[in-house]
């Protein structure tokens, strides 16, 4: 489930784990949700454990908000994996704490 900027929920069997990145500061968001997909979807083709694809995923959808429209900031994948080494993954609480 995506959190917007707090990152996506996984849930896996009966673990549930929230993904998030640092923030970053948005020019436009239009996009961010496809390429969250896209990245998503390109780490689990690549075989990656659900966490490691959601933080793809993040850093896909919040590299794309850097410029105005939806496709001028969608990034490599290169960019992105380097941003979602940075992903932090912890359990997740209703509370968001």
């Amino acid at each position: 489930m995506k959190l917007g900027a707090r990152g996506l929920l996984c849930v896996e069997g009966s673990e549930l784990q929230q993904v998030s990145l640092p923030p970053v500061t948005p020019v436009d968001t239009t996009g961010a949700g496809d390429c969250c997909n896209a990245g998503l979807i390109a780490g689990l083709l690549q075989g990656m454990p659900l966490a490691k694809a959601a933080a793809l995923g993040c850093a896909c959808g919040a590299l794309s908000t850097g410029a105005p429209g939806g496709t001028a900031a969608a990034p490599a994948l290169a960019a992105a994996a380097d941003l979602a080494a940075r992903a932090s993954v912890r359990q997740w609480s209703p509370a968001g704490e």
